[in-house]
């Protein structure tokens, strides 16, 4: 093929294999933000742990759960888990009465949103944490990022934790 042809023949070509892709996903994932329904399956005022701040701790099978409930010896927020499923538990300070997740989060990619409530506790209660159990959508991978605000948006806490 003469240099001549291949020329003007580059952006003909070039085009066409852009159109031909263009009803194809996008090869990096889907980045469209959507609203997506999670279920908290448990929650306490006492989670049998102490924290001063807000954790998350992500669950890769059920079982995972149910070993991390019994050993802090509250099986019962295992008892609604889901077979096949991830799970995460989000806990907060002594001070909250308990905690409610949204149902709706918000999905984009591998990044999950969880909106979490801080309920009313008594203010002279001291002790171990407040936490919530929720079953996790199956469309996020094991590399997904999970954050966990306030009502106002705030950042509580993140799955996998920060580097210190």
């Amino acid at each position: 093929m003469s240099s001549a042809i291949r020329g003007p023949m580059l952006p003909v070509l070039l085009a066409g294999v852009l159109s031909a892709c263009s009803g194809l996903p996008p090869l990096w994932g889907d980045d469209t933000p959507r609203v997506i329904t999670v279920q908290q399956i448990a929650g306490t005022s006492d989670c049998g742990m102490a924290a001063d701040k807000a954790s998350l701790l992500v669950f890769a099978e059920a079982e995972g759960l149910l070993r991390w409930a019994e050993s802090n010896g509250r099986p019962h927020l295992a008892k609604n888990r889901v077979a096949g499923k991830r799970h995460a538990v989000v806990a907060m300070d002594a001070e909250a009465g308990g905690l409610a997740v949204a149902r709706e989060a918000v999905k984009r990619g591998d990044y999950l949103m969880l909106r979490v409530s801080r309920l009313s506790g008594d203010p002279e209660a001291r002790g171990a944490s407040a936490c919530a159990v929720v079953v996790l959508p199956e469309e996020l991978s094991g590399r997904a990022r999970i954050d966990a605000r306030d009502p106002e948006g705030a950042l509580l806490t993140s799955w996998p934790p920060a580097a210190e």
